[in-house]
C-alpha cells in the first residue's frame, strides 16, 4: 500500500488526461478486474481439492507427504509469475495497438519458457529427485521420488496454463474466466474424487494434470476469441 501511494499512483498520473486517471479511473479498474479476484480464489479451491481428497481417504500423513513433495513446483512458480508480470504491459499494448503478429510472438515465448522450466524440473526430478527430497525433508522422503517426477510433469501444465492465463488477461479477457475456473475446480473434484482413492498420492498429481490441462484448453479458446473480436474492432 505504501509503494502504491507514494509511487505507482503519482507515477502512474504524470502525463495523464484527468479522464484517465484519479478515482473515477481506479473505481473503473476495480469494476474491470474484480472477476480476477474470484478467479483466484476458484484457482486456490482447484489446487486443493485433490488435498481434500487425500485426506479423506488416506489420513493426514499422507496429506503432509503429499504438501512436502508438491512444495517443489513452487520453484518454478517463483520464475513464472514476475516473468509473466514482466510481459503483461507489452503484451497488453500490443493487444491493444492491434498488433496480433507481435502479440502472439510474445504470448508464444511466454508460454515455451514455461513449458521448458517445466521439463527441466521433470529433468532435475528423474537425476537428483531422491537426493533433493532427503537433503529437503530427511531420508524417509527419498522413497517419495516417483510422486516428485509426477507432480513435476504436472507442473509443466501448471506453468502453461500460468502462463496463457497472463496472456488471456493482457487481452482484457476478464469475465470469461471465472466460468473457465468453474470448469477447472469442477474437473480437480470430479478427478480427485475417483483417482485418489484408486491410485493414491499419484492419483492427485493426475487429478492436477487433467484439472490443469482443462485450464489451459479454455484458455485457448478464451484467447480465440479474444483474438477475433479485436480483429473486428475499428
Amino acid at each position: 500500500i505504501a509503494v502504491f501511494l507514494v509511487y505507482d499512483r503519482p507515477a502512474a498520473a504524470v502525463h495523464e488526461s484527468p479522464h484517465r486517471s484519479g478515482v473515477g479511473a481506479q473505481v473503473a479498474i476495480l469494476r474491470a478486474a474484480l472477476p480476477l479476484g474470484v478467479v483466484l480464489m476458484l484457482i486456490t479451491l482447484s489446487g486443493n481439492l485433490p488435498r481434500y481428497a487425500i485426506e479423506r481417504r488416506w489420513g493426514t500423513v499422507a496429506l503432509g507427504v503429499f504438501a512436502a513433495v508438491a512444495s517443489f513446483q513452487t520453484i518454478g512458480a517463483a520464475v513464472i509469475n514476475p516473468l509473466g508480470q514482466t510481459m503483461t504491459p507489452r503484451l497488453a499494448r500490443s493487444f491493444s495497438d492491434g498488433n496480433a503478429r507481435l502479440f502472439l510472438r510474445l504470448a508464444a515465448q511466454l508460454t515455451g519458457a514455461a513449458c521448458l522450466l517445466g521439463a527441466v524440473g521433470v529433468g532435475v526430478a528423474l537425476a537428483v529427485g531422491r537426493l533433493a527430497l532427503g537433503i529437503a525433508y530427511g531420508p524417509a522422503f527419498a522413497r517419495y521420488r516417483g510422486l516428485l517426477v509426477w507432480m513435476m510433469a504436472a507442473g509443466i501444465l501448471s506453468y502453461a496454463g500460468s502462463a496463457l492465463g497472463y496472456v488471456i488477461t493482457s487481452a482484457r479477457a476478464f469475465s470469461s474466466q471465472a466460468p473457465l475456473f468453474v470448469a477447472v475446480a469442477a474437473v480437480a473434484g470430479v478427478a480427485s474424487w475417483f483417482l485418489v482413492p484408486k491410485l493414491g498420492l499419484e492419483g492427485a498429481a493426475l487429478a492436477l494434470a487433467l484439472a490443469w490441462l482443462a485450464q489451459i484448453a479454455g484458455e485457448l479458446l478464451i484467447l480465440r476469441r479474444a483474438l477475433r473480436q479485436r480483429e473486428r474492432r475499428p
